[in-house]
């Protein structure tokens, strides 16, 4: 342990102090810290002692923020860090404590992330002790998580770094997850409702349906799924369209594509999925084809991924409601209607022997 070099320190000093972040303040202060980090020149330890005032100044929100961003960012981006498991545990505990902040989330939401997935050896040999015993570091980490940070009232790079942190911990740690039981689905549905950005959306598709497809039902009890359900369905139909000089490359396709994996994670759904895009297809307003359209497409999708025997069930409504459109009202809109009912024929015969009339293919 040692004080920092002046310049060191000024340069940190002047990152914690600054109003905005931008990128001639990080590149002429951060870079310096980064610089001295690889070449052994200070460690983090001097580092986070140096930033202790600004860490714990409940009068100066600012100052607090940028600290726990600085902390973060270098153990995200300084290359000849080495950690070991006593300095993983500390962090860990420390980011965990500052997810009640409102000020200091992105950092603190930053820092568990690049635990995670930079020092993920380590954070599997630690435990977290409770009033019962001992459980992982791990889930202790999302249960925090899930507890302190209400990702809706957040900025979107803030909603976007909780969504990924999620999204690992989904991914590398999900016998640590199946331990939470229920709150998983509680904590995966919170996390994702009201998001509007395409940036977010794309991810919080993806942790729908991973939480939905791969975690036993316990893990979404039915309250969370049909939250999960209203949730995924109130952004349908997509039609985004990438403005002029869009950077992120997100295209309408893509959401549509993340939001029919999600409704289709599991036949779980299906009694809700279903009825739902049969309702969407009557649409009769002035954007009726565009719904009509990708509710169909949807449809196929949902039903490709449940499989023969939900589509079975679900052969009459189909045939019904195309009935009822096609033959008892003005549609203009009968051919998709007939795709509808071919892809989910389709679905439904699959695996059925050429030529077999299957006995529930039926007049009833």
């Amino acid at each position: 342990m040692a004080a920092l070099e002046r310049e060191i320190s000024e340069a940190v000093d002047r990152f914690v102090e600054a109003d905005i972040l931008n990128e001639d303040v990080r590149e002429e202060t951060f870079k310096k810290v980064l610089e001295a980090l690889d070449q052994k020149r200070i460690e983090m330890l001097d580092l986070v002692l140096h930033l202790e005032k600004a860490l714990n100044d409940h009068t100066n929100p600012t100052s607090r923020r940028n600290a726990i961003q600085l902390l973060s960012d270098c153990l995200r981006d300084a290359s000849q860090l080495k950690l070991n498991f006593k300095h993983v545990e500390t962090f860990a505990n420390f980011f965990t404590s500052k997810l009640g902040d409102w000020q200091c989330v992105e950092g603190a939401v930053g820092g568990i992330n690049v635990l995670l997935r930079k020092h993920a050896a380590l954070v599997k040999t630690l435990k977290h002790s409770t009033e019962d015993g001992e459980e992982s570091m791990a889930l202790y980490l999302a249960k925090s998580l899930f507890k302190e940070v209400h990702t809706p009232s957040h900025t979107q790079s803030v909603r976007n770094m909780v969504l990924e942190t999620v999204n690992v911990l989904l991914d590398d740690w999900k016998e640590d997850l199946r331990q939470l039981g229920p709150k998983l689905g509680e904590g995966v549905s919170a996390s994702i409702e009201e998001e509007r950005d395409p940036r977010n959306l794309l991810v919080s598709f993806t942790i729908a349906r991973k939480v939905l497809g791969d975690f036993p039902a316990e893990s979404v009890d039915k309250d969370a799924l049909v939250a999960l359900f209203e949730t995924l369905t109130s952004y349908f139909p997509i039609t985004f369209t990438p403005p002029k000089g869009d950077k992120h490359g997100i295209t309408g396709d893509d959401l549509r594509l993340g939001l029919s994996n999600a409704l289709g994670a599991t036949p779980r759904l299906a009694e809700y999925v279903v009825p739902f895009f049969l309702d969407a297809s009557k649409d009769l307003d002035s954007e009726a084809e565009e719904t009509i359209k990708q509710a169909s497409s949807m449809l196929a999708s949902v039903l490709g991924q449940y499989g023969p025997k939900i589509a079975q069930e679900h052969l009459k409504e189909i045939f019904e409601t195309t009935r009822d459109q096609v033959c008892r009202t003005s549609t203009t809109y009968g051919a998709n209607f007939c795709d509808m009912v071919k892809s989910s024929l389709a679905v439904s015969m699959r695996g059925v022997p050429s030529g077999l009339h299957p006995h529930w293919l039926s007049k009833d």
